[in-house]
């Protein structure tokens, strides 16, 4: 499902963002954003629709938004979550566009490489649980973007490995980065795939499983489930939900409840201005 903002929300949205004017992005002014974005009766009825889509998908597409404007894309995204300088380059909106040649070291998403199903922010305590990609431009090397569900990744696995796989899942036995502001710095172990209520999580970086494993050897039992789902990832089928971001689409995925992937691209053919936030209403706390 596809929202495409109307003329009166994106007035509405540009009346919110003026009080901005001329003032730094920090957190008091994004709360002031967030604020006089909740006294809109339109742009109330557009966040109900977008947390509504985000619950019943897990992302949300949004036609037509202000991609450009810092003060406009923060009240769009506002509506629906917190916004965090924090594991994203130090920046409010992160620049990705593929300007480094694939062989160089460095970051995959600063290249045209394809980058294969994960999570964002894997290395925090707690990730970032929503992901803003906004579409600045995206020519016809741009490429597509994928979307893997948590709820379907775990229908494979059972359907493929039974019920201990998913089990084994669950279990705190794998290793990620930390390298968490708060937290402090060190090796976490985390499960995969686990429920959390009525809803599947998930979180995964194939990159930095096979870094650490080494390191950290698990049991045959687990070994097995974490074979069956890579092997999920690589064969999705039709469970994948691909997405060809066109300019001035901003979507925001629910990082916690599906993993995300590109295909290859030109270079320079496509520039995304990436966001990461919590969501206002989650199973740790209701901000408003």
């Amino acid at each position: 499902m596809v929202t495409t903002l109307s003329e009166h929300e994106r007035s509405e949205l540009s009346g919110v963002a003026s009080i901005a004017a001329g003032w730094a992005l920090d957190q008091t002014t994004l709360e002031a954003l967030r604020q006089a974005a909740g006294r809109s009766a339109v742009l109330h009825d557009l966040a109900v629709r977008l947390r509504r889509e985000l619950t019943d998908q897990g992302y949300c597409l949004v036609r037509g938004a202000p991609v450009q404007s810092d003060e406009e894309l923060a009240a769009l995204q506002g509506l629906v979550s917190t916004l965090s300088t924090e594991g994203n380059g130090g920046a409010l909106f992160f620049t990705i566009s593929p300007t480094v040649d694939e062989d160089e070291p460095t970051d995959v998403s600063r290249t045209g490489a394809s980058f294969p199903f994960h999570s964002d922010s894997t290395y925090m305590a707690r990730p970032h649980e929503m992901l803003g990609l906004a579409c600045v431009v995206n020519d016809s090397e741009g490429g597509d973007s994928g979307l893997l569900l948590a709820a379907d990744i775990a229908a494979r696995v059972e359907s493929k490995a039974g019920r201990d796989a998913l089990l084994a899942l669950e279990d705190r036995v794998f290793p990620f980065f930390l390298r968490d502001p708060v937290v402090g710095h060190g090796v976490q172990l985390a499960p995969l795939l686990w429920r959390v209520g009525d809803e599947w999580h998930v979180r995964y970086r194939g990159d930095v499983l096979d870094a650490l494993m080494p390191r950290y050897a698990m049991d045959e039992r687990h070994e097995s489930a974490l074979a069956v789902f890579r092997s999920v990832l690589d064969n999705p089928a039709d469970a994948e939900i691909l997405i060809r971001l066109q300019p001035n689409d901003c979507l925001m995925v629910d990082n916690r409840r599906a993993l995300h992937s590109r295909t290859a691209l030109g270079k320079g053919a496509r520039a995304l201005r990436r966001t990461k936030g919590y969501f206002l209403h989650s199973e740790h706390c209701t901000i408003i």
